[in-house]
């Protein structure tokens, strides 16, 4: 069943018409991949990601070369779900998922808001009779402690996968390549060290909302 739905959305990558026909392809089959660091000292915050349906659908549109020929991405929040949730448990003690507006305990934690805006399909040519192409994701992440209005990381770009044939494989390095973008800005601003660097045993006054 799954090669079916990897030939079919194929197929619609290679259509010049919508009249191919929509094709569905579920997230929640791919193994996505994500690129960890050695880390040592994790923090002892709980880090709760925001899985907003209005920033994160759970069925996208899969635009080909910016036009909806009605392929559509599904399971969308299990990028959040099961692979952000995995890529921050590298740095948190604690990661859980929750909805927009959910109390938060008093005690100092992370905040965590994710939106995925676009995915797209851009055609390369043809290659032995098979369409050669790569998925595009735009999307944005930020991080903020309880103590504080402002984000201490904030993440925001274009994610493009590898240029193949293989379905499977245009959308899954699409999601390994996107968090491994954010992951070197996270890196690259030693986010993690400054998380660190704030206290987080003596409990805030009040408790907050998301």
């Amino acid at each position: 069943m799954h090669q079916l739905l990897l030939k079919s959305l194929l197929a619609v990558v290679a259509c010049a018409t919508f009249a191919c026909g929509p094709s569905r392809l579920s997230v929640k089959e791919m193994r996505v991949t994500a690129p960890s660091l050695m880390i040592s000292n994790k923090s002892p915050r709980t880090a709760y990601l925001v899985l907003d349906p209005a920033k994160v659908p759970a069925v996208m549109p899969v635009l080909v070369d910016n036009t909806d020929r009605g392929g559509r991405l599904e399971d969308v929040q299990a990028f959040v779900q099961r692979d952000l949730v995995k890529v921050f448990g590298n740095y948190f003690d604690k990661v859980e998922v929750v909805a927009p507006g959910q109390p938060l305990p008093s005690t100092p934690h992370a905040v965590i808001d994710v939106k995925v805006e676009r995915v797209e399909v851009r055609v390369a040519g043809v290659v032995g009779g098979t369409s050669v192409g790569h998925a595009a994701m735009t999307w944005g992440l930020g991080l903020k402690l309880s103590e504080e209005n402002e984000y201490l990381f904030s993440f925001a770009g274009e994610s493009a996968g590898t240029a193949t044939g293989d379905v499977g494989v245009v959308f899954r390095s699409m999601f390994e390549e996107g968090i491994a973008d954010m992951l070197r800005g996270y890196s690259d601003k030693d986010i993690h060290s400054k998380v660190l660097s704030v206290p987080s045993a003596a409990p805030t006054a009040k408790s907050t909302d998301i």
